[in-house]
Parts: structure tokens; C-alpha cells; sequence
């Protein structure tokens, strides 16, 4: 069997890809051929074209590119790893120190909020003792007051009752000057009526003026008892 020789060489070569899980043989053909002639291929060609490593070769790269990419998965599932540790670190520190400043900012709050409780007690409680002492003040000023109006009834009782006893005073005194004028002028005329039975009657003017001192005499007394009325009332 004859035919224009086609040369062809076949090579095989193994290539390790962090993508591919096992290595793969890419074949890489350089051929020349006649323009205007088919192959026809015999034993020997069959035999040229046939890899021109061994099975156990290929098998070694299998597994060295598994390794290679086993180890590269193995180093980025540990930065991985790593990266999230940090971040969960980090998040985890942000956290503690959010914490720490609500805590602060709670204790202050509680510290300004106790602060301003007490002011506010004490304010109330000094609230408290001014309004006792106004009370008690009232309570004295009303004390006070009652006891002025019984102070004042008291002596309206008893100038009412002085008022009475001086108008009952007076009626007698009057009473008695009363009787005391009368006894008296009633005396004098006795005195007169003897005097003048046991001298000479006077002239009529003396009579006049004897009767006229008489007279004026009456109205003293009687001006003497109105003025003491007077001065007692």
C-alpha cells in the first residue's frame, strides 16, 4: 500500500490549571502534506501517532496538579479563614466598645439623674420646712387673733358693765344731791322764818332782796348738782 508520505508529528503536552481539578493533555499537531493527495495511513504511522508519554508519567502530573491545587485551595480557605477571624474580631470589638460607651453613657445619665434627685429633694424638703413655719406662723397669728377678740369682748363686757354700774352710781348720786339740796334749802328757810319772826320786817326792798338772794341761792345748788352730774357722766 502506497501514498504520498504525509509527515505528522504529534506531541503531547500537560498543562496544570488552578481552574481545572486535573491536569488535561492538549495534542499539538505540525503536519505537511502534498497539495492534492489523501492520507492513507499504515501500520508505522499508526504507531507515530500514538502519546509520547507513558500512562504512569501522566498519571504522576494528574496527581502533582491535584496536589498543586488542592494545596492553593487549602492556602486560600486558610487566608479566608483568617480574613473572616478579623472581621469577626473587629465587629466583635466595635461591638464591646459600643457597649462599654452605651455603659457610660448610662452611668452618667444615671450619676446626672441621681444629682438632679437629690437637688430636687432638697428643694422640697426645704419647701417643706418653709411651709410648716408659714403654718405655724398662721396657726400663732390666729392664736393671737382669737385671743385679741377675747380681749375685746372682755372688755366690751366690761365697759358695758362699768357703763351700767356709773349710770346706776350716778341716779343714786343725783338722788342723793337731790335730797341733800332740798334738805338744805328746806333748813334755810326754816332758819329765815325764825330770824325774821324775832326781828322788825325789813323794808319792802329788803324783803325783795332777801327773797332774791334766796332764789339765787336755789340755783347754785342746782347748778352745783348739774355739774357734778355732768362732770360724772
Amino acid at each position: 500500500m502506497r501514498a504520498k508520505q504525509t509527515s505528522r508529528e504529534m506531541t503531547v503536552q500537560y498543562f496544570r490549571s488552578p481552574s481545572h481539578p486535573a491536569g488535561y493533555a492538549l495534542i499539538h499537531q505540525s503536519a505537511s502534506t502534498s497539495d492534492d493527495s489523501a492520507m492513507n495511513f499504515d501500520e508505522t504511522d499508526t504507531a507515530a501517532t500514538l502519546p509520547s508519554l507513558s500512562v504512569a508519567e501522566a498519571t504522576r502530573q494528574i496527581d502533582d496538579a491535584q496536589s498543586d491545587l488542592l494545596s492553593r485551595l487549602h492556602t486560600v480557605k486558610r487566608d479566608i479563614l483568617a480574613a473572616l477571624v478579623q472581621q469577626e474580631e473587629a465587629f466583635r470589638n466595635l461591638i464591646n466598645t459600643a457597649r462599654k460607651d452605651d455603659r457610660t453613657l448610662d452611668d452618667a445619665q444615671t450619676l446626672r439623674f441621681n444629682e438632679f434627685r437629690k437637688v430636687v429633694l432638697a428643694q422640697n424638703v426645704s419647701t417643706s420646712a418653709d411651709m410648716l413655719e408659714v403654718r405655724k406662723e398662721i396657726k400663732s397669728l390666729d392664736a393671737k387673733v382669737t385671743t385679741l377678740d377675747e380681749q375685746v369682748a372682755t372688755t366690751r363686757n366690761d365697759s358695758l358693765e362699768f357703763h351700767a354700774q356709773a349710770q346706776q352710781t350716778l341716779n343714786i348720786v343725783t338722788d342723793q344731791l337731790s335730797e341733800l339740796v332740798a334738805y338744805i334749802n328746806r333748813g334755810g328757810n326754816d332758819k329765815k322764818g325764825e330770824v325774821s319772826s324775832s326781828r322788825p320786817q325789813p323794808p319792802p326792798d329788803d324783803q325783795n332782796r332777801g327773797s332774791g338772794n334766796t332764789g339765787g341761792g336755789g340755783d347754785t345748788d342746782r347748778s352745783i348738782v348739774e355739774r357734778l352730774i355732768s362732770a360724772d357722766r
